[in-house]
């Protein structure tokens, strides 16, 4: 029987390899997997778009699409990070306690504890004149005094590679992969469940952005491959997941237009098979399936108040077996900052995905959060930040 401590040795070697061995070896993960339809949607609202958000220029500043904006004040209280040749390290450490008056968020019978977590990081940049490369891992450590259970991990490594290959295209390779652990209380993991599940995703992905003079446009081609293990239930018992690995390639085709202006209107469209390991599920189901999206909506750039991207989506997922429905759901997508005053800001976001489930009566379920994070300026180097999710 694992233990959730057991498996803090995943999350370590996750973090070692995205320090010493993904700045080196980016190039040989392009094969590995990567984007999902979920993902497709949620692309629109990253910060990976090259000619619609963060080409660097000359002077290492980021830059609208290709466009020249106004340089942002230099802050004497940012991080210089530590050199190592060519590249910038910043490392990070996240400390704190955790309080729940329902640890295990049951509908009844709820009990309190507390524990403590530790959410180490690190980020290295290039410091090239015209190319760029972004490397980021993140881990996340949730330890319980009295549910040890209940306790988890979890681990996110992205590699970006970008290459100014003319002055008005660019192409954006990144690779990554992410470490996810859910407990007990989570709808996918059964009752008797007695440690949490863990997944793995591993992505990779090219991505071609034009400027046509009309609008600058973004093609992406990219491969998913998620990996569940088991997990083990009481009286020595074992949930097998291995129906639902699946591979998932996708293509995604981007448009932004009314260059030069605050207000750009944009659309995308996505299109993601997914292909699962196994022909049949545990309730012999054939869950292959394709999947689809459409976003339009808003880029606010160059705005003393407003920024971002906001705009309006449709994800859906056409199944192979007739017996499921196919799922639909539409939604808005947002990220947005509003200043309206020199020292506050509020972050406001949305998404949707659709999440597979292992239902005998549903393909997927459609899945929508928001949150808002306000951020005061009490000082100089000193802010006040609240935030809420739901």
């Amino acid at each position: 029987m694992r233990s959730v401590r057991c498996n803090i040795c995943v999350v370590l070697g996750a973090l070692f390899v995205a320090l010493v061995g993904f700045p080196a070896g980016m190039p040989m993960l392009l094969p590995g997997p990567a984007l999902a339809q979920e993902e497709l949607a949620d692309s629109v609202y990253g910060g990976a778009d090259a000619l619609n958000g963060d080409l660097t220029g000359d002077d290492g500043t980021s830059v609208p699409g290709l466009r020249r904006s106004r340089a942002a004040p230099a802050d004497p209280y940012e991080a210089q990070g530590l050199r190592l040749g060519s590249f910038l390290v910043f490392p990070s450490l996240e400390i704190g306690a955790i309080a729940s008056s329902n640890v295990a968020r049951t509908n009844s019978g709820a009990e309190a504890d507390l524990g403590l977590r530790l959410a180490p990081a690190l980020r290295i940049e290039s410091d090239w004149s015209r190319h760029r490369f972004v490397s980021t891992a993140t881990g996340e450590f949730l330890d319980y005094t009295e549910h040890d259970e209940l306790s988890s991990h979890s681990a996110d490594i992205q590699n970006e590679l970008r290459l100014n290959v003319r002055h008005t295209t660019a192409a954006t390779l990144n690779a990554g992969y992410t470490l996810t652990s859910l407990g007990p209380s989570d709808r996918e993991v059964p009752n008797g469940a007695i440690e949490n599940r863990l997944s793995h995703l591993a992505v990779a992905g090219l991505a071609l952005d034009h400027d046509a003079g009309a609008g600058t446009f973004r093609l992406r081609t990219a491969m998913r491959r998620e990996v569940f293990e088991d997990v083990a239930l009481s009286g020595g018992l074992t949930e097998d997941n291995s129906d639902r690995d699946y591979v998932e390639p996708s293509v995604s085709l981007r448009g932004t237009f009314n260059p030069g202006a605050r207000i750009r209107p944009f659309a995308e469209a996505g299109y993601a098979p997914r292909f699962h390991d196994k022909r049949a599920d545990r309730n012999g189901l054939r869950r292959n399936s394709h999947g689809f999206s459409l976003t339009g909506g808003l880029v606010i750039d160059d705005d003393a108040v407003w920024s971002g991207e906001i705009g309006a989506t449709l994800l859906v997922r056409d199944y192979e077996d007739k017996a499921l429905d196919s799922d639909v759901a539409p939604g808005l997508l947002a990220n947005l900052k509003w200043r309206p005053t020199e020292l506050s800001s509020v972050d406001l976001s949305t998404t949707l995905s659709l999440s597979e489930t292992s239902s005998a009566s549903d393909g997927a379920t459609a899945v929508w959060s928001g949150g808002a994070t306000v951020t005061h300026a009490l000082r100089d180097n000193l802010d006040a930040t609240a935030g809420l999710t739901g």
